[in-house]
């Protein structure tokens, strides 16, 4: 997901889940617009329903 953005892999359109925060180092990007690129060794936070949790889990492995 490199260099990739919030609105390029679709995460709430793909699972249900909303991502609530990006943390990159010691920076946190709380509320991130679309526009935000991820980089290698973020840590990607959301939200939402149990179920569709497992099913963000699965997608992130897919696109990682």
């Amino acid at each position: 997901m490199n260099g990739k953005s919030i609105a390029d892999v679709q995460v709430r359109k793909k699972t249900g889940e909303t991502i609530i925060a990006v943390r990159r180092d010691a920076e946190v990007f709380t509320n991130p617009t679309p526009e935000v690129s991820f980089k290698r060794d973020d840590i990607v936070l959301f939200t939402g329903e149990r179920g569709t949790m497992k099913t963000a889990f699965r997608y992130f492995k897919e696109v990682f």
